[in-house]
């Protein structure tokens, strides 16, 4: 069993709760098999809380009491206290990867991700890329 924070770099990058990769499950097929797989006690709930930087994620894994916000959770897990810079903007959370708002009710099996702002707009990203190779072709 993992320890309540794995936030050794790399930490389960790539596989959701269960070992399995979440390419091989659709986003419903994720979500039921984590929400089912994440209860403990009665109206105690199993989620996972995760900051992901470019170069380590980190995992803490909490029990919490039914009833729990998102932006509780994210409280209660430590990283806003560790990761100081999370204050610069407001706290943006999605839930497997879907967007959600902060006192939006925790569910058993939740992974709950602290979101980081973009560092460049994916067009421009592109536009650099693409610039980049037609240098190299000449």
């Amino acid at each position: 069993m993992p320890s309540p924070d794995e936030s050794r770099p790399g930490a389960g990058e790539g596989r959701e709760a269960g070992g399995l990769d979440p390419g091989q499950l659709d986003a419903g097929q994720r979500d039921a098999g984590q929400r089912d797989a994440g209860h403990h006690d009665a109206g105690q709930l199993r989620v996972s809380v995760v900051y992901a930087l470019p170069e380590e994620q980190h995992i803490v894994a909490l029990t919490l009491p039914g009833g729990v916000s998102v932006e509780q959770a994210v409280q209660r897990s430590g990283l806003l206290q560790r990761f100081p810079s999370i204050f610069e903007r407001p706290l943006r959370c999605a839930v497997f990867n879907r967007v959600v708002e902060g006192a939006e009710p925790v569910r058993a099996g939740d992974r709950i991700e602290i979101l980081r702002p973009l560092q460049i707009d994916p067009k421009e990203a592109r536009r650099r890329e693409a610039a980049r190779s037609r240098r190299k072709q000449r």
